[in-house]
């Protein structure tokens, strides 16, 4: 599969900088969750790495390739990369819609044949949206476009999936089923990485974290060395409280009352 990489990476909007010398690499068969207090720069990595932003400094690569300089079909061929909008507000069906997302297969016959509809018939099955096919998306709710988002990306059987809080409108049972579904893409040999927002779905389904902190990589490790009250807490600003459970090794983490750190309650 594809190993992505980025070295010294800077990023600026106008004389704002929003990256700063980030490095990070993320192994094929693996799953690397990028967590962060918001405007860290979360959203912006993944633009560069998808190859969708051109870096100011330093470089990215996917497979050894940068991806800015890929043609579109041969970077579709590549990566899937799904961001928090996904702009489906389509009178076309579920079935189309991904039928449409296999243009990076169809070669100079741009017309779907049966590979496509076996990948689109596979890609709705996995993400448990297979009575929806005839649905127009207009009519999804947004945790079934989610998923669908998903299912575009699974369609073109992309080496490397960027994902931007892919399980973020997803109620509890399909957030459970969502990881478990990137999780088994690794096992594929896939390379993932994504931006969560929740501090203990990628604990249990990641295998390395990056924390992104004022635009720099301030930590990195395996979960069970990160997601700690200890390491998160300067950098999000917030106490911590680790809940320990026998249902999961790791500590759940939540805010402790909400309190910023060096603030007294309020009345």
């Amino acid at each position: 599969m594809a190993e992505v990489s980025a070295t010294q990476l800077g990023f600026s909007w106008g004389s704002k900088p929003l990256l700063e010398g980030v490095n990070l690499r993320a192994l094929s068969g693996s799953i690397s969750a990028v967590i962060g207090p918001n405007g860290s720069g979360k959203s912006t990595l993944l633009g560069l790495l998808a190859g969708l932003l051109r870096p100011q400094t330093g470089s990215v690569s996917i497979g050894g390739k940068d991806p800015a300089l890929l043609a579109a079909r041969e970077r579709a061929r590549l990566l899937a990369f799904l961001p928090q909008r996904d702009g489906l507000e389509s009178a076309l069906t579920v079935l189309q819609v991904l039928l449409l997302s296999r243009y990076a297969q169809q070669g100079w016959w741009p017309f779907a044949d049966t590979a496509d509809f076996a990948a689109a018939e596979s890609a709705l099955l996995r993400v448990d949206l297979a009575d929806f096919a005839n649905r127009q998306v207009h009519q999804l709710s947004g945790g079934e476009r989610q998923r669908l988002a998903i299912a575009r990306a699974l369609v073109r059987d992309p080496a490397v999936l960027l994902l931007d809080e892919p399980a973020s409108a997803l109620d509890l049972c399909h957030q459970l089923s969502t990881f478990r579904l990137l999780r088994s893409l690794a096992a594929e040999g896939r390379t993932l990485l994504l931006v969560s927002h929740d501090l203990n779905l990628p604990g249990d389904f990641a295998d390395q974290v990056f924390v992104l902190a004022g635009g720099r990589i301030a930590a990195a490790g395996t979960p069970a060395e990160i997601l700690r009250a200890s390491v998160l807490e300067p950098l999000y600003g917030v106490a911590l409280h680790e809940a320990r459970s026998s249902a999961r090794a790791l500590p759940v983490l939540m805010p402790a009352a909400s309190l910023v750190r060096g603030q007294s309650e309020q009345p």
